[in-house]
Formats: structure tokens, C-alpha cells, sequence
């Protein structure tokens, strides 16, 4: 029965817009926080799910943002119900063999892509007990057609462009452009963190690499949102005039 699978999601949202209002209002000065709206701060501050929300979940606020965002869109795919901006935005070019196997992230539906970014690699070090500063990650570009199963620690990233660069989805590799050549869609994203304590980021680059050319993330208003790491047969000196860069879709 659709609408009986949609209480349990429609109550979980209901308490949390409510949640939320009731701690903007508290943080405005407008209401008095009462032992269960302090209690709650108190858990968001700390990067924890609260009880209230889900019982149990350990794996940080942010990705248990990302794990509801895919539940929901999940579920109104079942009832019917998503609307064609959530088609598009959430998963705007993976097929549905695609999204069996793996959750495609659209970082122009974010508001703010970088936070979202940010907030994974947080949730990582956390549930890794590593320290911020010693997390980074490695960049893969995958075939749409065949994108594999992510890891554990991995999310699939889209709705990117490239500028002054093409990609050769062969070979697996980035090529110079023109610099007035129109924009290139990059695959889809393989995002992986590590502990840049413990692993050499350089062991999954193709043998005939010869440069890592660092391609900054921007969104159409040039904010910066990240730099990712792109393998290249063109030799470093080659990219130096064209300053390839990615852009947020």
C-alpha cells in the first residue's frame, strides 16, 4: 500500500521541519528553549543525529542528511509522486541501471556544493577517527555505462564541465582544448577519502600517466567549491597557459 509506506517518511519529515523552526525560533530570540529543544542543539552541535530523528545512527549528521535525501527520493519514485525538478536535479543523466548500483549526487542541486563536500569528508574522519587535517581524497572519472559498485567510504558525483579540457573516456584520461571550445561533460565523479597518513594517493593513477593536473571545482558564480585531481598523458607544462578548471552544472 503506497500511502502506508509514505507515513512512517511523511511523521520523520514532519518532526524535523518542526524541529528545525522551533530551534530557528529559539536562536532568533522568539521562544524560550524548553529541555528537549536544548538537549537536541546539543546533539546537531555535535554532529549527531538526534535520538528523536533516528534511533541508533552513528554515521554523522551530514550523511545521514544524504542517506534521507535518497530515501525520499526513493520513495516518491514508488508512490509516484517525484517531480520532474527532482528527476533532474537529483540524478540528472544516470541511467536506471546506473542508479541500482550506486547513488549519483548532482552537486548543482545543492545550495551550497562545497558544504556538501566538506560535510562527507567530516562525516568520514569521524567515523574513521581520523583527523580532519589528515583526510584528503582521490578523484576517479568512471563510465557512465558501467560505473561499478562504490566503495564503503565513496560517493559518485555529477553534473560537472569541464573548461580547456576534454575527456577521453578510453584511455581515462584529460586533454587540452582550445580555450574557446564550449565546456565538456565530465563522466560522473568517484569521490574517495583516505588518511593521507597511511596511503599514497598515487597508486590508482593509469601507468602512462605522466602529470595530476589540479582542476579547480567553481559554480557558475566562480564560488570555489573544491579542486579535484585529474590524470593527464599531457605533460604539466602544457596546462600552465590554460588553467583548466571544472564547473558545477
Amino acid at each position: 500500500n503506497k500511502n502506508k509506506a509514505k507515513k512512517p517518511a511523511n511523521k520523520l519529515l514532519s518532526n524535523v521541519s518542526q524541529d528545525l523552526w522551533t530551534i530557528k525560533d529559539v536562536m532568533m530570540g522568539d521562544r524560550t528553549p524548553s529541555e528537549f529543544t536544548s538537549a537536541l542543539m546539543n546533539e546537531l552541535a555535535r554532529n549527531k543525529v538526534p535520538e528523536s530523528w533516528e534511533p541508533g545512527y552513528t554515521r554523522g549528521l551530514g550523511r545521514w542528511i544524504s542517506d534521507l535525501a535518497d530515501r525520499v527520493w526513493k520513495l516518491s519514485k514508488l508512490t509516484g509522486t517525484e517531480t520532474q525538478s527532482e528527476m533532474s536535479g537529483r540524478h540528472s543523466s544516470a541511467t536506471t541501471a546506473d542508479l541500482e548500483q550506486g547513488v549519483f549526487y548532482s552537486l548543482g542541486s545543492f545550495t551550497n556544493p562545497r558544504h556538501f563536500i566538506l560535510s562527507f569528508l567530516y562525516d568520514w574522519a569521524a567515523s574513521n577517527d581520523v583527523p580532519l587535517s589528515d583526510v584528503a581524497f582521490n578523484t576517479k572519472v568512471v563510465s557512465l555505462t558501467s560505473p561499478g559498485l562504490p566503495p564503503d567510504n565513496g560517493i559518485y558525483l555529477e553534473g560537472l564541465e569541464l573548461r580547456r579540457a576534454g575527456w577521453d573516456t578510453v584511455k581515462g584520461l584529460m586533454y587540452p582544448t582550445s580555450p574557446s571550445a564550449p565546456p565538456f561533460p565530465l563522466p560522473p565523479v568517484l569521490l574517495i577519502p583516505y588518511n593521507k597518513q597511511e596511503q599514497d594517493s598515487n597508486t590508482s593513477l593509469p601507468q602512462m600517466t605522466v602529470s595530476r593536473i589540479e582542476c579547480p571545482v567553481v559554480t557558475r558564480n566562480e564560488d570555489f567549491v573544491s579542486t579535484f585531481v585529474l590524470p593527464s598523458s599531457h605533460a604539466l607544462n602544457q596546462w600552465t597557459h590554460l588553467k583548466p578548471s571544472i564547473l558545477v552544472t
